[in-house]
């Protein structure tokens, strides 16, 4: 099931970064900062950009709700083909639900990350193994 899953989300990536898309990841807390090293490990692979710059998400969370900062981001910078990837313990952050929602309305292929374990530290373990399980996989395929 892990390889599985990682197997389907890095051609995902592989076929977006083939068609010269990018792939645009967020999250909350941990998640964001997996988002951010998720996003760093490609470097040299592919663009991979973590919704991350704080100025972005104070202003927007200021001057419009906390839970547009990735809507608004998403909207200013996703192209048709691009992937929304949004990383969530628990799938319940209402900035990222809407992230992804906005993502899909504007063409973006959409990866709501998988969560498994019985609480948020086992979730978190596991997405976080499986984004470096990801990584692997694509730079394997694409260096």
């Amino acid at each position: 099931e892990f390889m599985k899953q990682a197997g389907k989300i890095a051609k995902q990536i592989i076929d977006c970064f083939k068609r010269g898309n990018k792939v645009l990841i967020f999250g909350n807390g941990g998640s964001l900062a997996d988002a951010s090293h998720f996003a760093a490990e490609f470097h040299n692979i592919g663009p991979v950009i973590a919704l991350n710059d704080p100025v972005k998400i104070a202003s927007i969370g200021n001057d419009y709700d906390f839970s547009r900062i990735f809507e608004m981001q998403i909207c200013d910078i996703g192209n048709t083909g691009d992937i929304a990837l949004g990383l969530s313990s628990s799938g319940k952050s209402r900035n990222v639900i809407e992230g992804l929602e906005v993502a899909e309305s504007q063409g973006l292929e959409i990866i709501d990350f998988p969560r498994k374990g019985k609480n948020t530290q086992e979730v978190q373990e596991y997405q976080y193994k499986l984004l470096h399980e990801i990584y692997v996989i694509v730079k394997k395929e694409l260096s």
